[in-house]
């Protein structure tokens, strides 16, 4: 327990006691439906497709600025 105690700042002496837990049964169908009406990742889903459609705009604008030199040059 001494690493309990430093990890707590205490001083004094930390007892610990037994206890029997019983781990809750889990859901028999977990339903992630209502994670698609979340307002924070359909935010997040948005940003995503808006800096994909940016990231392809501005890959497109710079082939085209590398073609109109190269013709220019030839």
């Amino acid at each position: 327990m001494a690493v309990l105690q430093l990890w707590t700042g205490s001083a004094n002496a930390i007892t610990v006691e037994e206890q029997n837990l019983t781990p809750l049964p889990l859901p028999p169908v977990l339903d992630t439906s209502s994670l698609r009406a979340n307002p924070y990742l359909q935010y997040q889903t948005q940003q995503l497709n808006v800096s994909r459609a940016e990231w392809k705009l501005e890959k497109q604008n710079g082939l085209r600025l590398c073609n109109s030199a190269i013709s220019i040059r030839v």
